[in-house]
């Protein structure tokens, strides 16, 4: 087999050589190194054989029908041939060969050329479009005996590159890709330029969102909130194909606009997809607590008057909140600081102020009114000697320190009431009264009382409607009486008390008989 001899085809067989070479030392893909070629596989080939001549005649009969020829013959030419008489031409009868001579002969074969073959490996195909990270292979043959495949060399989307050996690996890059490929062959050729062109998108798109509200505490917003949100797919991307919302993960609608939300929980789902089939899935908790939480409060205890207390007196607070729930729930009380609701909190006497205050998970307070209570579970408390003589100076003290005294009652009466009593009444309203006891000896109905020992009773009401009661003696001793011993000679006078007990009420005392003791001296 004879090869073609143009100069320039053996320059580039050349040079492909050398930069084979080249190729050769650096793995991979490189740039292109010669220009497309094409097949070229016509083979001409000459030889110089020898071939018979000769003409077709007739007969000489036949004269006046033939033109003469330079041939001394008797015949009637007819026509010549070469190689081979062949069959007769015309009215010719037979064949004479006039001898040989050589003859020049070419003959042009065309061999098989070599080829290329491109596929697309790991190609996920959505819609025209490869969604995977895909890769151009590139195989070429070569079919002639002795050759091979030196360089497989194309360009992608007009950037060279090339490939030593018979194979090459290009992988897609995102977008459009044009191909163009042949294989080189040590024949000093290349096959057909094949191309291809594949559309590559193995990027989701995107979704942006912006949530704009009053933001609360533990994620909760306190205001409506709006979502607007959008979704893009830019080149070399396929593009967007559909967005869309949905609040249980099964009704969809498309994304046109912004979603407001009020108050609630919400799991907004968005979901968009481009062109290439490629998916996006975004999910975003929407808390919103526009309302603040209740609380409820309640005081029990024994109402007395004035609104007073006459007891303990026992707070009871609830709180509620229909959306993000209760945070915490804490009260003051007489001006202190803020503390965890335990649970009832009572109140013993004195002037109290209370408040609530609770605060739901997501940040909103509401604080109750303040409650403004007065207890006094005492009744006054009653100074006064247990006993003394008539011409004794006495007197009693009577003291509140919570709600003041309202109303003082002082009787004198006959154990036996065989006299209307004697009394007095006040209505102090302070917070402390003293008064002298002073007795002439005589009831209401203007007996004189004679000797004995006679009951003085003092009754006394607070502002809250507390009462108290206590008794003491008057003596109007015999006059050879014995004198009762006494602890000390001072003024029957009550000392100062800063107590507030509540005394019992007094029974009534029986009749004392006055002891026999000298009567005091005459004044």
């Amino acid at each position: 087999m004879q090869k073609p001899a143009a100069t320039k085809v053996n320059r580039k067989i050349f040079w492909s050589i050398v930069f084979l070479l080249a190729l050769l030392l650096i793995p991979g893909v490189r740039h292109a190194l010669a220009d497309y070629l094409g097949p070229n596989r016509v083979i001409t080939t000459t030889k110089v054989i020898s071939v018979d001549y000769g003409y077709w005649a007739r007969h000489e009969s036949y004269v006046n029908e033939c033109a003469p020829y330079q041939y001394p013959a008797h015949d009637c030419i007819i026509c010549t041939w070469q190689e081979s008489p062949g069959s007769p031409c015309g009215t010719a009868t037979y064949s004479v060969k006039l001898g040989t001579k050589n003859k020049t002969v070419t003959t042009t074969t065309t061999l098989p050329e070599a080829t290329i073959q491109g596929t697309l490996q790991n190609c996920s195909l959505q819609n025209g479009w490869c969604t995977t990270a895909t890769t151009l292979h590139l195989e070429g043959t070569e079919p002639g005996a002795g050759e091979s495949i030196t360089l497989i060399e194309g360009t992608l989307n007009g950037v060279s590159f090339a490939c030593p050996g018979d194979t090459c690996d290009i992988p897609l890059v995102a977008g459009d890709n044009n191909f163009t490929y042949w294989a080189l062959s040590s024949f000093g050729d290349s096959s057909q330029m094949g191309s291809l062109s594949a559309q590559v998108d193995a990027t989701p798109p995107t979704i942006n969102g912006a949530l704009s509200g009053t933001n609360g505490a533990n994620g909760w917003h306190i205001s409506n909130v709006t979502l607007a949100a959008s979704a893009s797919d830019p080149a070399p991307g396929s593009g967007m194909g559909t967005f869309e919302t949905s609040l249980d993960g099964i009704t969809w609608a498309p994304y046109s606009a912004p979603l407001t939300f009020n108050d609630g929980v919400y799991t907004v789902r968005l979901h968009a997809t481009d062109l290439a089939a490629n998916v996006t899935d975004l999910t975003q908790t929407i808390n919103v607590d526009t309302v603040p939480p209740t609380v409820d409060a309640t005081l029990s205890g024994t109402s007395g008057s004035g609104g007073w207390y006459t007891s303990t007196v026992t707070a009871s607070a609830s709180a509620s909140d229909a959306t993000s729930g209760i945070a915490s729930l804490e009260y003051a009380a007489d001006g202190g600081a803020w503390t965890t609701y335990p649970g009832a909190v009572s109140f013993s006497d004195g002037t109290h102020s209370l408040q609530f205050k609770t605060t739901d998970v997501a940040g909103l307070s509401t604080s109750s009114a303040t409650y403004n209570f007065k207890i006094d579970t005492g009744g006054p408390h009653i100074a006064i000697p247990d006993w003394w003589y008539v011409w004794e100076s006495a007197s009693f003290r009577v003291s509140d320190g919570y709600s003041n005294i309202a109303s003082v009652r002082m009787t004198i009466s006959d154990p036996q009431n065989h006299w209307p009593k004697v009394g007095q009444a006040w209505t102090p309203g302070g917070a402390s009264f003293t008064k002298p006891i002073n007795w002439d000896r005589h009831f209401a109905d203007g007996t004189l009382a004679p000797i004995g020992t006679y009951r003085v009773t003092i009754h006394t009401r607070d502002a809250a409607g507390n009462e108290s009661k206590k008794t003491a003696q008057i003596i109007i001793p015999a006059a050879d009486a014995t004198a009762i011993p006494r602890a000390d000679n001072a003024l029957l006078l009550p000392a100062e008390t800063t107590t507030n007990e509540p005394e019992p009420v007094a029974t009534e005392t029986a009749v004392v008989t006055a002891p026999s003791i000298a009567a005091p001296p005459a004044q």
